[in-house]
């Protein structure tokens, strides 16, 4: 233990190559001290954390335009294959003529998507390094790892909630963000748990009955209840974030009063 330091944070000892306390995460060049030169008794000051304050007001604004624009070329896109489809069922040249239209709303779909993903997993990481600034906790995700859990597919789904709990209980400890973060969530994840599993029945019941027309209208009533829940979770996504940014707000303006 010759080479643990101390957390002048909460007196925890930690090993050599911690680079936060294992107890209250402060960073080792925020909070490190020589064990011996720690108080025996009384309490100690807490480390001021380093670093400024950076709004994820701009970021926060181009997520949550992305994600409004998600979810209008969802319902654009379900609108134009419910007329479509049926249309292309007629003829091979309606089919043909409908194409292109259905691959230019595909791109523009995923496109808007992975924009948003990569928008969102940017502001999160942004919201982790203001919170030690504007509260002195540290969360259990650093920037980075916030950055990179959000682009993880699936697992992001358990990484995501967690990291916005913290953040908002550090924010606003007096209400419990709970409740509008499973709002967000159980949509969004029940809308991809319907489309998977309702793509599969649709596909046994077409290999089973052979009849392609009922099966592509399934899948025209499908989409539609997929979209309509899916644009209920991204809407209090979108509240979430805006949640996010109005305590980091006040508490931002809550410092600068303080300090002037």
């Amino acid at each position: 233990m010759n080479d643990a330091w101390a957390c002048a944070n909460c007196r925890s000892l930690n090993e050599r190559r911690a680079s936060r306390c294992y107890r209250c995460r402060t960073p080792r060049d925020v909070g490190s001290v020589a064990p011996a030169a720690m108080p025996t008794v009384g309490p100690t000051s807490a480390p001021a954390p380093k670093g400024r304050y950076r709004s994820s007001a701009f970021r926060a604004v181009i997520t949550s335009s992305l994600i409004v624009a998600f979810c209008i070329i969802a319902i654009v896109s379900t609108a134009a294959s419910t007329n479509v489809v049926p249309a292309a069922l007629q003829s091979d040249a309606s089919a043909k003529a409908a194409l292109p239209m259905v691959l230019t709303m595909t791109y523009i779909y995923w496109g808007i998507a992975v924009a948003g993903l990569v928008t969102f997993a940017a502001w999160i990481s942004r919201v982790v390094d203001n919170v030690p600034v504007l509260t002195g906790y540290y969360p259990r995700a650093t920037p980075r790892m916030a950055l990179l859990q959000s682009l993880v597919p699936i697992l992001n789904f358990f990484w995501i909630p967690s990291i916005l709990r913290e953040v908002l209980h550090a924010q606003d400890p007096d209400r419990n963000g709970n409740a509008v973060i499973a709002a967000a969530l159980i949509p969004i994840v029940a809308a991809i748990f319907i489309a998977f599993w309702g793509q599969r029945i649709l596909l046994a019941f077409r290999l089973g009955s052979g009849d392609v027309k009922d099966t592509l209208n399934a899948g025209l009533v499908l989409q539609q209840v997929v979209v309509g829940i899916g644009i209920i979770g991204f809407v209090m996504l979108v509240a979430v974030i805006a949640r996010v940014e109005r305590t980091a707000s006040a508490r931002a303006r809550g410092l600068a009063a303080g300090s002037a």
